[in-house]
C-alpha cells in the first residue's frame, strides 16, 4: 500500500476574541500561523469567561498539504492519519477541502488562509456548504494512545480520492465540528482540541500521512502483492483490469 507524507502543515490561530462571530468568521488569523513547531496544540474551539466579564473565544484551524503529483489514477481507497501528542484530544472534527498554501501548495501558510475552506462563508454553517473530504465527523476517541497515529481509520471519501488523482496537490483543513463547523456559540464554556505532530518533525515517522490503495489489478503475482508492483509488461498495474483472463 503506497504512502505519501505531508509536505507542509500548520495551524492558523484566532485567539482573544470577544464573540463567537469574531473568532469564527474572521478573514484572517489575528494570532498568526505556526508551521515551524514539530508539535503543537490546536484549540479548534475554545470559549471561557473573560477576566473583566463576558467571554473570550478562540478558533484554530489545521491545514495540511500533500504533493499528489505521483498519483495519476483515482485510488480505490485511502486513509488519512495524524499523530497525536501526549495531550488528550477533545471534541469531534471535520475534514474540509482547502485552498490554503496558495491553493496549490507552492506558498507558505498565511494568516489570510484562516477562511480558506472551499464553500465557507462567514455567518453560515459549514454543514452542506463546504466540500468535505470525509463522510462523517471524526471523534477524539480515534486517537487512543499518546504519541501515536489514530487507531480508528479516517477514510477519505470519493471527492478526496478524485482530487488526489486530478490535482498535483491535496490540501485539507481540520476544524471543530460542534461549534465551528455548525456555527454554534459554545458559551459559557466549551473546548475542542487536537494536539498533534506537524510535517516539520524530523524525518517522516510522525508526519501526517495518507495510505492509499491503487485501483486496477489487486491480486498477488507469483506471491508479490500488487501494491508492490509498478507495472506488468510495461503497463501500469492501475490500468490492468485482469491478468491472463483472471
Amino acid at each position: 500500500m503506497p504512502t505519501i507524507h505531508a509536505n507542509s502543515s500548520g495551524v492558523a490561530f484566532n485567539a482573544n476574541q470577544s464573540s463567537h462571530a469574531n473568532a469564527r468568521d474572521a478573514s484572517a488569523a489575528a494570532s498568526g500561523v505556526n508551521t515551524a513547531s514539530t508539535s503543537l496544540t490546536a484549540n479548534l474551539y475554545n470559549v471561557g469567561p473573560g477576566r473583566g466579564g463576558g467571554s473570550v473565544y478562540r478558533v484554530d484551524r489545521i491545514f495540511i498539504y500533500f504533493d499528489t503529483s505521483g498519483i495519476t489514477s483515482t485510488p480505490a481507497s485511502a486513509t488519512f492519519s495524524i499523530q497525536r501528542t501526549g495531550t488528550t484530544p477533545l471534541g469531534t472534527f471535520r475534514f474540509i477541502k482547502s485552498t490554503a498554501f496558495g491553493g496549490d501548495g507552492q506558498t507558505s501558510l498565511a494568516t489570510s488562509d484562516f477562511d480558506a475552506l472551499v464553500g465557507f462563508s462567514a455567518g453560515n454553517t459549514m454543514d452542506g456548504n463546504v466540500t468535505e473530504y470525509t463522510d462523517a465527523g471524526i471523534e477524539a476517541s480515534a486517537w487512543a494512545s499518546s504519541n501515536a497515529y489514530n487507531t480508528t481509520a479516517i477514510n477519505l471519501n470519493s471527492t478526496a480520492l478524485s482530487d488526489m488523482a486530478s490535482n498535483d496537490f491535496f490540501i485539507l483543513a481540520i476544524v471543530d465540528q460542534g461549534f465551528d463547523y455548525k456555527n454554534i456559540d459554545g458559551a459559557p464554556t466549551a473546548i475542542s482540541r487536537l494536539s498533534h505532530y506537524q510535517a516539520s518533525f524530523s524525518g517522516t515517522t510522525r508526519d501526517p500521512k495518507i495510505d492509499y490503495v491503487t485501483a486496477g489489478y489487486s491480486n498477488d503475482v507469483i506471491g508479490v502483492a500488487s501494491a508492490d508492483i509498478g507495472e506488468i509488461n510495461a503497463v501500469a498495474t492501475a490500468n490492468v483490469g485482469e491478468l491472463n483472463g483472471l
